[in-house]
């Protein structure tokens, strides 16, 4: 038999401990979430990328006028798409979209320093504006890699919809060589 104390105590413990595991709050934890440029679920792309066949998947790519380093992309992989404004601005500028549930995302890229390539993004969450990214050029011949272009840490929780956007209308010539996003 327990000594009395040892009773009381134990018969106070008891429901402090049920409180403190069935509350979501004590328990819960950040978990970051990293989503490569082709990364798969369901067999279906991750990100959605349009118009689909403007992009092109950086390494290999016989067309493509940069050519980054795969040791130093996340997978050896990334995707690239050039907005190229054609003077009729019939042209929709290229779009990266990523659904998925947080309250923070962040986007990585590689930044080309070649002359003359110079990279132009807008970035929406859920059909907003949120955020910019321009690089100009400083002509050196290299490459940045895991650039965060764009991060946000005060998103309401939730189900979100991120769109990257390479160029705009009536804007320059832009680069992207998106390489992935981390969310949570």
């Amino acid at each position: 038999m327990l000594p009395p104390t040892v009773c009381r105590f134990v018969a106070t413990l008891i429901p402090v401990l049920i409180q403190l595991f069935h509350s979501p709050h004590v328990l819960a934890a950040t978990v970051n979430i990293t989503v490569d440029d082709m990364d798969i679920d369901n067999g279906v792309l991750r990100m959605t990328y349009e118009p689909i066949d403007a992009w092109n998947i950086g390494d290999g790519c016989g067309i493509c006028s940069a050519h980054p380093s795969p040791a130093e992309a996340l997978g050896g992989n990334w995707h690239d798409v050039t907005w190229w404004p054609n003077g009729t601005e019939t042209e929709a500028p290229r779009t990266a979209s990523l659904e998925f549930d947080g309250s923070a995302v962040y986007v990585y890229s590689i930044i080309s320093r070649f002359p003359s390539v110079n990279t132009d993004l807008t970035f929406f969450i859920d059909d907003e504006v949120v955020g910019t990214y321009t690089w100009v050029s400083d002509g050196d011949s290299s490459f940045n890699y895991n650039v965060p272009v764009y991060s946000n840490d005060s998103i309401i929780p939730g189900a979100h919809t991120l769109k990257v956007q390479n160029g705009f209308i009536g804007g320059p010539e832009s680069l992207l060589l998106l390489d992935y996003i981390i969310y949570s």
